[in-house]
């Protein structure tokens, strides 16, 4: 963090953008609130339920928060009733997080806005939700600009060029994020990337 908040890159920056899962929250902490609620609000057995859940964790670890078939595989590999997936995608998508921004981010955030830093935020999911988590966080007034792209669309050039009309008067810009489609969007758009964990 003190690494790059003292860089080159950082003071040459005008526009600093930010992923949200993964990058200003621990996502993990979102996936076990969520299939945690999703594994006492189907009724299981309670003596799968912990083997269950610890199977749709490993799942997601493995396959990434973008598989789509987690709660199908989990359905099937446990033989649950056929509602199983139904229901869990209903909550999933409805879900209310309980989630805090770190005082180490918060500093960071300030300490950008206090040097006339420009923010973006850019996610990608299902808006409802999106906005949930941002609430919770508590973030929105750190930035100028907030885009919830659709799903699978991120590394669209689409949502490059709508940042850089609405800073039309900036030049240099830098997108922080953790995964590849973060960096293929910041390729595509030809801002600078910063991985989350080589940042803090």
């Amino acid at each position: 963090m003190k690494k790059f908040l003292f860089s080159l890159e950082y003071y040459e920056a005008e526009v600093i953008g930010f992923d949200l899962d993964g990058t200003l929250y621990d996502e993990f902490e979102f996936i076990n609130q969520v299939y945690s609620r999703i594994i006492d609000k189907c009724n299981l057995d309670k003596k799968i339920k912990d083997e269950v859940l610890v199977y749709m964790l490993e799942k997601w670890l493995e396959k990434g928060s973008s598989y789509p078939f987690i709660f199908l595989e989990t359905k099937e590999k446990f033989n649950l009733d056929s509602d199983f997936e139904n229901t869990s995608l209903s909550i999933f998508r409805n879900f209310n997080p309980k989630l805090k921004l770190s005082s180490r981010l918060g500093f960071v955030l300030n300490k950008m806005k206090n040097d006339d830093k420009k923010l973006f935020l850019l996610t990608d999911g299902r808006e409802l939700l999106q906005n949930k988590k941002i609430d919770c966080l508590n973030i929105r007034d750190y930035f100028d600009l907030i885009i919830i792209a659709q799903k699978n669309q991120k590394p669209s050039p689409y949502y490059g060029d709508v940042i850089k009309n609405y800073f039309k008067e900036y030049k240099k810009y830098i997108y922080i994020g953790d995964r590849e489609r973060d960096k293929q969007f910041s390729k595509n758009s030809k801002f600078i990337y910063i991985n989350v964990v080589n940042l803090f």
